[in-house]
Protein backbone atom coordinates (compact mmCIF):
# COMPACT_ATOMS: atom_id res chain seq x y z
CA UNK A 1 0.00 0.00 0.00
CA UNK A 2 2.40 2.26 1.14
CA UNK A 3 5.07 1.72 -2.55
CA UNK A 4 1.43 2.45 -4.49
CA UNK A 5 0.65 5.67 -2.48
CA UNK A 6 4.27 7.12 -3.38
CA UNK A 7 3.71 6.42 -6.88
CA UNK A 8 0.47 7.58 -6.95
CA UNK A 9 1.50 10.65 -5.22
CA UNK A 10 4.59 11.16 -7.71
CA UNK A 11 2.52 10.26 -11.01
CA UNK A 12 3.56 6.60 -11.25
CA UNK A 13 1.20 3.53 -12.27
CA UNK A 14 1.41 0.27 -11.14
CA UNK A 15 2.20 -0.94 -14.68
CA UNK A 16 5.44 0.26 -14.15
CA UNK A 17 5.34 1.86 -17.19
CA UNK A 18 5.95 5.11 -15.24
CA UNK A 19 8.51 4.60 -12.29
CA UNK A 20 9.45 7.67 -10.40
CA UNK A 21 11.98 5.57 -7.56
CA UNK A 22 15.34 3.84 -8.67
CA UNK A 23 17.14 2.26 -5.62
CA UNK A 24 20.80 1.76 -6.83
CA UNK A 25 23.78 0.37 -4.85
CA UNK A 26 26.77 2.17 -4.62
CA UNK A 27 29.93 -0.03 -4.99
CA UNK A 28 33.42 0.90 -3.77
CA UNK A 29 36.41 0.33 -6.34
CA UNK A 30 40.19 0.30 -5.85
CA UNK A 31 40.35 4.30 -8.14
CA UNK A 32 42.10 7.45 -6.94
CA UNK A 33 38.83 9.02 -7.70
CA UNK A 34 35.26 8.40 -7.33
CA UNK A 35 34.46 6.69 -10.59
CA UNK A 36 31.24 8.57 -11.35
CA UNK A 37 31.11 6.58 -15.29
CA UNK A 38 30.67 3.04 -13.09
CA UNK A 39 27.47 4.84 -10.87
CA UNK A 40 26.02 6.12 -13.87
CA UNK A 41 26.35 2.64 -15.53
CA UNK A 42 24.59 0.84 -12.49
CA UNK A 43 21.48 3.30 -12.76
CA UNK A 44 21.36 2.75 -16.65
CA UNK A 45 21.12 -0.90 -15.61
CA UNK A 46 18.89 -0.68 -12.54
CA UNK A 47 16.26 1.51 -15.12
CA UNK A 48 16.36 -1.62 -17.66
CA UNK A 49 18.21 1.01 -19.68
CA UNK A 50 21.67 0.42 -21.70
CA UNK A 51 24.93 0.75 -20.75
CA UNK A 52 26.99 3.46 -20.20
CA UNK A 53 29.42 1.73 -22.84
CA UNK A 54 26.31 1.56 -25.62
CA UNK A 55 26.25 5.98 -24.85
CA UNK A 56 27.43 7.81 -27.18
CA UNK A 57 27.71 11.34 -27.45
CA UNK A 58 26.41 13.26 -30.28
CA UNK A 59 29.18 15.79 -31.94
CA UNK A 60 28.31 18.18 -35.06
CA UNK A 61 31.04 19.52 -37.30
CA UNK A 62 31.18 21.18 -40.36
CA UNK A 63 27.38 19.79 -40.63
CA UNK A 64 28.00 16.60 -39.77
CA UNK A 65 26.48 14.90 -36.89
CA UNK A 66 28.76 11.99 -35.57
CA UNK A 67 28.64 9.68 -32.92
CA UNK A 68 31.70 9.77 -30.51
CA UNK A 69 33.90 6.76 -29.73
CA UNK A 70 32.76 5.51 -26.14
CA UNK A 71 36.23 5.83 -25.04
CA UNK A 72 36.25 9.64 -25.11
CA UNK A 73 32.77 9.84 -23.69
CA UNK A 74 32.48 12.90 -21.59
CA UNK A 75 30.06 12.71 -18.03
CA UNK A 76 28.24 15.30 -19.22
CA UNK A 77 26.93 13.13 -22.19
CA UNK A 78 26.23 10.43 -19.36
CA UNK A 79 23.95 13.12 -17.76
CA UNK A 80 22.10 13.79 -20.73
CA UNK A 81 21.62 10.14 -21.39
CA UNK A 82 20.00 9.92 -17.67
CA UNK A 83 18.02 13.08 -17.72
CA UNK A 84 16.18 11.57 -21.06
CA UNK A 85 15.98 8.00 -18.82
CA UNK A 86 14.22 9.93 -16.00
CA UNK A 87 11.94 11.93 -18.27
CA UNK A 88 11.15 8.76 -20.30
CA UNK A 89 10.40 6.73 -17.50
CA UNK A 90 8.80 9.52 -14.68
CA UNK A 91 11.36 9.19 -12.66
CA UNK A 92 11.63 11.46 -9.55
CA UNK A 93 13.76 9.90 -6.91
CA UNK A 94 17.07 8.10 -7.23
CA UNK A 95 17.80 6.21 -3.76
CA UNK A 96 21.62 5.26 -3.28
CA UNK A 97 22.15 2.72 -0.58
CA UNK A 98 25.81 2.14 1.17
CA UNK A 99 26.09 5.34 0.55
CA UNK A 100 29.22 5.96 3.26
CA UNK A 101 31.38 4.53 0.05
CA UNK A 102 31.50 8.55 -1.39
CA UNK A 103 33.35 9.24 1.58
CA UNK A 104 36.74 7.15 0.80
CA UNK A 105 37.10 10.31 -1.36
CA UNK A 106 37.04 14.06 -1.23
CA UNK A 107 33.47 14.37 0.28
CA UNK A 108 33.56 18.12 -0.81
CA UNK A 109 34.03 17.07 -4.79
CA UNK A 110 31.62 14.37 -4.11
CA UNK A 111 28.53 16.74 -2.81
CA UNK A 112 29.56 18.95 -5.62
CA UNK A 113 28.90 16.55 -8.53
CA UNK A 114 26.01 15.09 -6.87
CA UNK A 115 24.42 18.63 -6.41
CA UNK A 116 24.77 19.26 -9.83
CA UNK A 117 23.78 15.64 -11.19
CA UNK A 118 20.82 16.27 -8.91
CA UNK A 119 19.77 20.11 -11.03
CA UNK A 120 20.60 18.80 -14.42
CA UNK A 121 18.81 15.59 -14.57
CA UNK A 122 16.20 17.22 -12.28
CA UNK A 123 15.94 14.18 -9.67
CA UNK A 124 15.69 13.99 -6.00
CA UNK A 125 18.78 11.90 -4.40
CA UNK A 126 18.51 9.96 -0.94
CA UNK A 127 21.53 8.58 0.51
CA UNK A 128 21.11 5.76 3.02
CA UNK A 129 23.73 5.21 5.24
CA UNK A 130 25.39 5.25 8.35
CA UNK A 131 25.76 8.23 10.78
CA UNK A 132 29.10 8.94 8.74
CA UNK A 133 27.01 10.27 5.88
CA UNK A 134 26.72 13.58 8.21
CA UNK A 135 29.58 14.68 7.28
CA UNK A 136 28.57 14.54 3.89
CA UNK A 137 25.31 16.50 4.91
CA UNK A 138 26.64 19.43 6.29
CA UNK A 139 30.00 20.71 4.29
CA UNK A 140 29.22 24.40 3.45
CA UNK A 141 25.47 26.79 3.89
CA UNK A 142 24.18 25.45 -0.10
CA UNK A 143 24.19 21.89 1.27
CA UNK A 144 22.59 22.35 4.44
CA UNK A 145 20.19 24.51 2.37
CA UNK A 146 19.06 21.48 0.34
CA UNK A 147 19.62 19.24 2.41
CA UNK A 148 17.15 16.93 4.98
CA UNK A 149 18.35 14.74 7.27
CA UNK A 150 15.69 11.66 8.28
CA UNK A 151 17.17 10.11 11.45
CA UNK A 152 16.28 6.28 11.80
CA UNK A 153 17.36 6.06 15.65
CA UNK A 154 17.44 2.38 17.02
CA UNK A 155 14.27 0.82 18.95
CA UNK A 156 14.32 1.99 22.61
CA UNK A 157 14.17 -1.41 24.02
CA UNK A 158 13.10 -0.37 27.43
CA UNK A 159 10.17 1.07 26.22
CA UNK A 160 7.42 -1.61 25.62
CA UNK A 161 5.58 0.60 22.66
CA UNK A 162 8.96 0.30 20.45
CA UNK A 163 9.82 -3.26 21.76
CA UNK A 164 6.47 -4.39 20.25
CA UNK A 165 6.90 -2.93 17.08
CA UNK A 166 10.76 -4.65 17.21
CA UNK A 167 8.57 -8.00 17.24
CA UNK A 168 6.63 -6.99 14.51
CA UNK A 169 9.74 -6.70 12.60
CA UNK A 170 10.95 -10.04 13.75
CA UNK A 171 7.73 -11.68 12.84
CA UNK A 172 8.09 -10.19 9.41
CA UNK A 173 11.39 -11.91 8.97
CA UNK A 174 9.77 -14.89 9.95
CA UNK A 175 7.01 -15.04 8.07
CA UNK A 176 9.36 -15.41 5.03
CA UNK A 177 11.50 -18.18 6.09
CA UNK A 178 12.58 -20.48 3.92
CA UNK A 179 12.73 -23.86 5.63
CA UNK A 180 10.44 -26.16 6.54
CA UNK A 181 11.58 -25.74 10.52
CA UNK A 182 11.14 -22.01 12.25
CA UNK A 183 13.08 -20.94 15.33
CA UNK A 184 10.13 -19.14 17.47
CA UNK A 185 12.49 -16.06 17.11
CA UNK A 186 9.76 -13.87 18.59
CA UNK A 187 10.05 -15.87 21.97
CA UNK A 188 13.59 -14.41 21.82
CA UNK A 189 13.10 -10.73 20.90
CA UNK A 190 14.61 -10.10 24.48
CA UNK A 191 17.98 -11.67 23.20
CA UNK A 192 17.77 -10.29 19.47
CA UNK A 193 17.52 -6.83 20.86
CA UNK A 194 20.10 -7.07 22.91
CA UNK A 195 22.20 -8.31 20.05
CA UNK A 196 21.37 -6.32 17.70
CA UNK A 197 21.72 -2.91 19.57
CA UNK A 198 17.60 -2.30 18.81
CA UNK A 199 18.86 -1.89 14.93
CA UNK A 200 17.51 -3.58 12.25
CA UNK A 201 20.69 -4.08 10.25
CA UNK A 202 22.30 -5.65 12.43
CA UNK A 203 18.58 -7.72 13.22
CA UNK A 204 18.63 -8.42 9.49
CA UNK A 205 22.36 -10.00 9.84
CA UNK A 206 21.72 -11.89 13.05
CA UNK A 207 18.79 -13.64 11.17
CA UNK A 208 20.27 -14.08 7.99
CA UNK A 209 23.62 -15.57 9.50
CA UNK A 210 21.47 -18.36 11.39
CA UNK A 211 19.51 -18.87 8.38
CA UNK A 212 23.00 -19.79 6.17
CA UNK A 213 23.94 -21.88 8.98
CA UNK A 214 20.48 -23.71 8.89
CA UNK A 215 20.47 -24.55 5.40
CA UNK A 216 23.80 -25.68 5.01
CA UNK A 217 22.98 -28.09 7.59
CA UNK A 218 21.07 -31.71 7.01
CA UNK A 219 17.49 -31.70 6.67
CA UNK A 220 17.61 -27.68 7.25
CA UNK A 221 17.30 -28.42 10.77
CA UNK A 222 17.88 -25.96 13.39
CA UNK A 223 19.88 -26.12 16.82
CA UNK A 224 20.92 -23.48 19.45
CA UNK A 225 24.14 -22.94 18.86
CA UNK A 226 23.18 -21.67 15.38
CA UNK A 227 21.89 -18.33 17.96
CA UNK A 228 25.66 -18.39 18.78
CA UNK A 229 27.29 -18.76 16.15
CA UNK A 230 25.31 -15.69 14.36
CA UNK A 231 26.42 -13.27 16.57
CA UNK A 232 29.51 -11.16 16.48
CA UNK A 233 32.62 -11.82 18.96
CA UNK A 234 31.86 -9.36 22.24
CA UNK A 235 34.97 -7.50 21.18
CA UNK A 236 33.68 -6.70 17.68
CA UNK A 237 30.26 -6.23 19.19
CA UNK A 238 31.52 -3.99 21.65
CA UNK A 239 33.24 -1.66 19.13
CA UNK A 240 30.58 -1.67 16.82
CA UNK A 241 28.46 -0.34 20.22
CA UNK A 242 30.44 2.48 20.74
CA UNK A 243 30.65 3.48 17.05
CA UNK A 244 26.60 3.24 17.26
CA UNK A 245 26.37 5.34 20.15
CA UNK A 246 28.89 7.90 18.93
CA UNK A 247 27.14 8.78 15.50
CA UNK A 248 23.75 9.14 17.68
CA UNK A 249 25.24 11.41 20.28
CA UNK A 250 26.10 13.97 16.65
CA UNK A 251 23.10 13.25 15.21
CA UNK A 252 21.32 13.95 18.42
CA UNK A 253 23.37 17.07 18.81
CA UNK A 254 22.78 18.48 15.54
CA UNK A 255 19.40 17.74 14.47
CA UNK A 256 17.49 16.73 17.84
CA UNK A 257 16.67 20.35 18.73
CA UNK A 258 13.78 21.79 16.80
CA UNK A 259 13.43 25.41 15.73
CA UNK A 260 11.65 28.35 17.46
CA UNK A 261 8.29 27.42 15.24
CA UNK A 262 7.91 23.84 16.32
CA UNK A 263 7.51 24.24 19.76
CA UNK A 264 4.12 25.15 21.24
CA UNK A 265 5.39 28.97 22.03
CA UNK A 266 6.70 29.36 18.43
CA UNK A 267 3.16 27.23 16.75
CA UNK A 268 1.15 29.82 18.79
CA UNK A 269 2.70 32.64 18.41
CA UNK A 270 2.82 32.32 14.23
CA UNK A 271 -0.39 31.05 14.43
CA UNK A 272 -2.36 34.15 15.87
CA UNK A 273 -0.52 36.23 13.05
CA UNK A 274 -1.57 33.64 10.03
CA UNK A 275 -4.74 33.72 11.43
CA UNK A 276 -5.30 37.70 12.05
Amino acid sequence: MRYLTLLTSYGGNEDETKVPFMYVPVETNDEPRFAWKNLYSTIFQQGNYISAENVREAVKNDGILRFSNNKHLTLGALRAAIKRMAEERGLKVIIFDEAYYFLRFSSLNVMDTVKSFAEQVDVKLIFIGSYELLKLAAQYAVQIRRTEVVPFFRYDTKKKKEMKEFITVIEKFTSNWPCEHIPNFPAVADELAVASMGGVGQLSAILANFLGLQLRSKGEIWTPEMFGKALKSETLDEEMREQILEGEAALRRKYAIKNHFRTTKGITAINEKLAS
